[in-house]
């Protein structure tokens, strides 16, 4: 289903269908209903978010992360830098390691904002960890498609009919404005997912690194040893870290020292390196702020919209 609301190639609707799954999978469309429909009662699956590509709202988002003495120093500097502007999110790690997720306009945005998280924290190093891919966007949304975005943003499963209700649409141009945003990359559709309800298993990531020997296939290899365990990649920026950054699901502590070793029996891979997760926050108010932002302004602009 894909819980990452970015990447490097557009996500269509279709692909969160039972039927897309279970082609993918070699499953029956009703075993991936059951499995889907248990997940949501769970509360694994907490609801569907829609999220517009960042081009769109004139940012970038780029994860550092900052190396520090012990957990006691990340914990200080995470009060400091929560409340912060341009902050989306921070993650501690076991072992004295903090990420945070840093929007930004333009690469003076980004040195200011950078400077200013050096100042809060106190101490540690700061260094780029990945940079959030977006597909290229080639039309700018209309404010329609702004307000399809906003009524969907709390629920982006919610029933066509009733958006279109309270748009005064059709119900087949809120789908086809859906379908059409998705297809271009210009919106994301994802399961929110709730790690504390996933009873018996945890998230961590495995930092992957690859040497001489690393190829083109070396990433579908790492794919096909995680089958199962993997739940997204990303390309690191920090290559002292490693090459890839994957996202996998355990049920131990020793379940995730072997996916450990499973990676380092890949041909092209020179080191794995695991980090736990401690504790997180996130905040994405200023996605809603900037949307509701981009409906006003084309309202008051007076355009007109196909």
């Amino acid at each position: 289903m894909g819980t990452q609301a970015y990447g490097r190639s557009p996500k269509p609707i279709a692909a969160l269908k039972s039927g897309a799954i279970a082609k993918a999978l070699r499953l029956t469309p009703e075993r991936v209903r059951d499995r889907i429909a248990g997940m949501e009662e769970a509360g694994l699956i907490s609801g569907y978010g829609i999220v517009p590509n960042s081009r769109h709202l004139g940012v970038e988002t780029s994860w550092y992360y900052y190396a520090f003495p012990d957990d006691d120093a990340v914990d200080r500097a995470m009060e400091k830098l929560e409340p912060v502007d341009g902050v989306a999110a921070c993650c501690a790690f076991l072992g004295g390691l903090m990420c945070v997720g840093l929007y930004h306009r333009s690469p003076a945005d980004l040195e200011r904002k950078l400077r200013l998280l050096l100042a809060l924290a106190g101490e540690g190093e700061l260094r780029k960890f990945f940079d959030v891919e977006m597909p290229l966007v080639h039309r700018p949304l209309s404010r329609l498609d702004w307000r399809v975005v906003q009524a969907l943003r709390p629920d982006a499963v919610r029933p066509p009919a009733e958006v279109a209700k309270d748009l005064r649409v059709s119900a087949k141009t809120v789908k086809r404005r859906l379908d059409r945003m998705a297809n271009e990359g210009s919106v994301f559709v994802v399961p929110w997912l709730d790690g504390s309800k996933a009873e018996g298993m945890f998230l961590f990531y495995l930092l992957v690194g690859t040497g001489e020997e690393a190829g083109p296939g070396t990433l579908n290899a790492l794919r096909r040893a995680f089958d199962g365990s993997l739940v997204s990649v990303d390309l690191l920026a920090a290559r002292e870290l490693g090459t890839y950054s994957l996202l996998l699901a355990a049920k131990s502590m020793s379940d995730a020292d072997a996916l450990r070793r499973a990676a380092r029996k890949v041909k092209g891979v020179s080191s794995s390196r695991p980090f736990l997760f401690r504790a997180a926050s996130e905040s994405d108010a200023w996605v809603d702020e900037a949307i509701a932002e981009r409906v006003a302004v084309s309202r008051g602009r007076g355009v007109q919209f196909p």
